[in-house]
């Protein structure tokens, strides 16, 4: 454990409640739930413990609904990738049979139902994910581009500056914003959930250059633009982007 951290136990309604406390710069009291459950929260130094334990207690139910879903994912988490031919790849939410072809140009494209690699030597697994992972970060970044610039004009309306994009490909996140940069980093693995989900988190990464933090003002900005975002958000919860 670092030296600016420490870790605390709390009693909350359903149980004791571990966390670990990070102290550093930052405006707000920050929470993440890691995918084997841990808790981490981040706030500044000046920031009474009792505070923050008062928060962490407020985000109970919160807390353990992401355990349980943690805990669901990795139960049927689908075996690893391995580029074959025959493998079933899913891309919004649609199944796509990948097959590779021998050829001089370095490549994927869609075709009728199948995702096709060309590659110069198709038994060559780093060949195969090389070119895989070529065609879906550049296919990620045309739907991300699409969808952001479909979700900026009420933004744009209220003043906020428009965001860069950055991608990642992330476990334990689906987007970040960062409020002081104008920078918005998706998770390149939402290519492979439905549409409406990636529409949803591209908005919720947004409204996050208005309200900072996950507060009831922060939900009701969501809920303006997308009144069913919790059917979305559960819907990613479930999808084949959770690889």
């Amino acid at each position: 454990m670092a030296q600016n951290e420490t870790r605390r136990t709390l009693q909350g309604a359903a149980g004791p409640l571990e966390y670990t406390l990070e102290r550093k710069r930052v405006k707000n009291i920050n929470l993440r739930i890691l995918h084997d459950g841990t808790v981490r929260v981040s706030a500044n130094s000046r920031v009474a413990a009792a505070r923050i334990d008062a928060f962490v207690i407020s985000r109970e139910d919160f807390i353990r609904a992401a355990r349980q879903r943690f805990l669901a994912q990795s139960q049927n988490a689908p075996a690893a990738r391995r580029y074959e031919n025959g493998e079933t790849i899913w891309i919004l939410d649609r199944p796509f049979t990948l097959q590779t072809e021998k050829g001089s140009f370095s490549g994927g494209r869609l075709e009728e139902g199948k995702l096709i690699l060309t590659l110069k030597d198709p038994e060559d697994p780093a060949q195969r994910e090389k070119a895989f992972r070529k065609y879906w970060d550049e296919a990620a970044k045309r739907l991300f581009e699409a969808l952001m610039a479909e979700a900026y004009p009420p933004f744009e309306a209220r003043g906020i500056a428009r965001p860069a994009l950055k991608m990642r490909d992330m476990k334990t996140r689906w987007g970040t914003c960062h409020c002081q940069k104008k920078v918005i980093t998706l998770n390149t693995r939402l290519l492979a959930a439905p549409l409406d989900c990636v529409r949803y988190v591209v908005l919720h990464e947004y409204c996050h250059l208005i309200q900072p933090d996950h507060s009831p003002r922060f939900y009701a900005l969501v809920a303006a633009r997308m009144p069913d975002w919790k059917t979305h958000r559960a819907a990613l919860a479930k999808s084949h982007a959770c690889w």
